[in-house]
């Protein structure tokens, strides 16, 4: 697999990779125009930090790190680099994951009934009689991954962006598609006992003791469901730093 080659900061990287400081930073930027490397950059000076600040309070304890990718590829794809900025530092313990992955080991590897939860989902957009099933299960999908289970009813009223004009869903195409395929699709999943890939992050937010990372990146983070955003969120520690890498604009 290609990995990323060992690369020296930009002019234009420099200023973001040297701002040491607590708290969440957002990098955004086009397929190419650095972002992953930046971000990746700036780990080994927040690892530096983190130790330090560690070594003045007497505190033997590593820095967590945790790099999370979307998917397989991309986990491949950034670990060469990541790991070359750790240099195999033993005050830090690195991690570097896709979300499912990370997920899943924490819960201990239950059953994802994936396939079959995305056919029960289809039979029940299939009912609808309106727009295609297709359009359905993602429209289906999004509100799951957006909304915690006991503020679904929000969907209702909430803006929604990032699907052109068209197709319309208007107030009352979402109270059926809440009524008449979410709700019934949540009671089959409680029934048969099954997981989706959702309710992963919805255990990985609410059943899993907080892990404590000091430094997060998540690459692609455009890609992750608010309910996978709120399972990281959780396991911050107090004090840290997370990076969100967005694939948005032209230039960083």
């Amino acid at each position: 697999m290609k990995t990323l080659p060992q690369v020296v900061a930009t002019a234009e990287q420099l200023p973001l990779i040297s701002q040491n400081r607590f708290g969440v930073e957002v990098i955004c930027g086009a397929a190419g125009s650095g972002k992953t490397s930046t971000a990746l950059l700036r780990l080994r000076s927040l690892c530096y930090m983190f130790a330090a600040r560690r070594k003045r309070r007497g505190d033997a304890a590593p820095v967590r790190v945790l790099v999370l990718t979307y998917n397989r590829t991309l986990a491949g794809y950034v670990r060469s680099l990541a790991e070359h900025q750790i240099s195999g530092d033993p005050a830090v313990e690195l991690e570097i994951e896709t979300f499912g992955r990370w997920a899943m080991s924490a819960l201990g590897f239950p059953d994802v009934a994936d396939d079959k939860a995305r056919r029960k989902l289809r039979a029940l957009a299939r009912t609808l009689g309106v727009l295609t099933p297709d359009y359905i299960l993602k429209e289906t999908e999004y509100l799951l991954g957006r909304f915690e289970p006991e503020h679904l009813d929000r969907y209702l009223t909430a803006e929604r962006t990032g699907r052109g004009n068209l197709p319309r869903v208007d107030r009352n195409l979402r109270r059926r598609i809440l009524t008449e395929v979410v709700t019934p699709y949540i009671e089959w999943l409680e029934q048969s006992d099954s997981l989706d890939w959702n309710s992963v992050a919805i255990r990985m937010a609410r059943d899993v003791d907080p892990i404590g990372y000091n430094v997060i990146i998540v690459d692609e983070s455009q890609d992750f469901s608010a309910n996978q955003l709120r399972a990281i969120r959780r396991h911050l520690a107090d004090d840290h730093a997370i990076t969100f890498v967005i694939d948005t604009v032209q230039r960083i």
